[in-house]
């Protein structure tokens, strides 16, 4: 985006002028002063004259006006507008394709009882400046038995991590929380669960 060249005409800048920006104004006919719609004069004139009637940007960057074709302006913002609506469509797209992966593993696991996925609750993930959710960097995501199962020395309540029991001391379940896009992430869980997908081998 070409900035425009600019003169002050005057030693004195009109508050108003301050107080309208950032916004368009409008060439003269003289092809060189700027006023906005109202036909307050701006105070300043273009180096380079221009159409009479051409629209002009004009904003304050780090307390120095600034001046920029309206058009080319509109045409950056457009661009950028663009740009944010691809990257977000990307994104979700991307996520969607993350939250089928995470589903077709966990699917995969083909348990014999009832389960879901939860977290064991962190006090650092309930701090102010955590996001709330109980979660903590080092956060992994664990098989939570929905249903009492046993099976030889495998012993599981309702409530239990298939790893073991949830000793945390915020130990209960995430209901408001939804985990169903991720992916079971706990070592000890996985390696418990894939002795149950290794009985068709023997």
């Amino acid at each position: 985006m070409h900035e425009l060249g600019f003169k002050n005409t005057t030693a004195f800048i009109n508050p108003f002028v301050i107080n309208s920006l950032p916004c368009t104004v409008f060439v003269g006919e003289d092809g060189v002063t700027l006023s906005d719609d109202r036909g307050l004069n701006f105070g300043v004139a273009l180096l380079s004259p221009l159409v009479a009637g051409t629209g002009v940007h004009m904003r304050l960057e780090n307390r120095k006006f600034k001046l920029y074709l309206a058009s080319e302006y509109q045409n950056q913002l457009t661009e950028i507008a663009t740009k944010r609506e691809q990257e977000k469509r990307e994104t979700i797209e991307r996520l969607e394709q993350l939250r089928k992966s995470n589903l077709m593993f966990n699917q995969a696991l083909n348990l014999p009882f009832q389960w879901k996925i939860d977290i064991k609750v962190r006090m650092s993930g309930l701090s102010e400046n955590s996001w709330g959710d109980g979660q903590s960097r080092s956060t992994v995501y664990h098989i939570r038995v929905m249903e009492q199962f046993t099976e030889g020395r495998l012993k599981r309540n309702i409530g239990d991590f298939l790893c073991g029991k949830d000793h945390s001391k915020h130990q209960g379940y995430t209901d408001g929380y939804d985990l169903d896009h991720d992916k079971v992430s706990c070592a000890a869980c996985l390696k418990i669960a894939a002795r149950f997908n290794h009985k068709g081998d023997k």
